[in-house]
């Protein structure tokens, strides 16, 4: 969920909302007063031609933008998959496309910096313009505007080695707090599971990342 003035956002893959039937909706707006469902606000996931299948996974708040992530996949003759949309607030049309991979897998987290997403899950490449890469998973930290991969942060074949599941900031934006299945961050097994890393630079925080066990 998101929230933002009056309206919260609910994403997932929903069937119905109080008894009225409906397909392929996978964003909801709603009154935060009495839960009333926005009707005129558009179905986000018909961009470029494709009419797109999947579940929202994560939804966020920023650049006056809602940010929908899950495991999208083309469809109506098409083979484009997308791994998250950038949707507009009022009127729920997609204006942007970012992380085109023929096999995305999915995005379960957004966090959210000045110019910069934050964004997590099981990706398994990140088109970053007209180039697409597998040298990038699982974590990227992407322009807003345009879904570029910051290259400060991103480091070819240097990422965590499994699912990233959750993201935050710490409140001086300085350090990006990471959850999920990873057993190494960047090759190092301090951090795993949960990693403290500077939000700049990606370095991992050695003395304060958790090193959690998996039991």
């Amino acid at each position: 969920m998101a929230i933002s003035g009056t309206s919260l956002y609910v994403g997932g893959f929903f069937t119905s909302y109080r008894g009225t039937a409906f397909t392929n909706i996978k964003i909801l707006k709603l009154s935060t007063t009495d839960g009333v469902r926005d009707t005129a606000y558009g179905n986000p996931f018909t961009i470029g031609g494709y009419n797109y299948s999947g579940t929202v996974y994560a939804l966020h708040v920023a650049n006056s933008a809602l940010y929908a992530g899950g495991d999208f996949a083309g469809s109506n003759g098409g083979t484009a998959g997308s791994t998250l949309i950038k949707v507009n607030l009022s009127t729920g049309t997609s204006t942007s496309l970012y992380g085109l991979t023929t096999s995305p897998g999915a995005v379960y987290t957004i966090a959210s910096q000045s110019g910069y997403l934050f964004v997590g899950g099981t990706m398994s490449g990140w088109k970053s313009g007209s180039s697409l890469s597998a040298n990038y998973k699982y974590l990227v930290k992407v322009d807003w505007n345009a879904g570029v991969l910051d290259t400060n942060f991103n480091l070819a074949n240097n990422y965590p080695n499994n699912t990233v599941r959750a993201l935050s900031l710490s409140s001086d934006g300085n350090s990006l707090f990471i959850g999920g299945d990873f057993t190494q961050y960047r090759g190092d097994a301090k951090g795993s599971y949960l990693a403290k890393v500077n939000a700049s630079s990606g370095v991992l925080d050695t003395i304060s990342s958790a090193r959690v066990r998996n039991t």
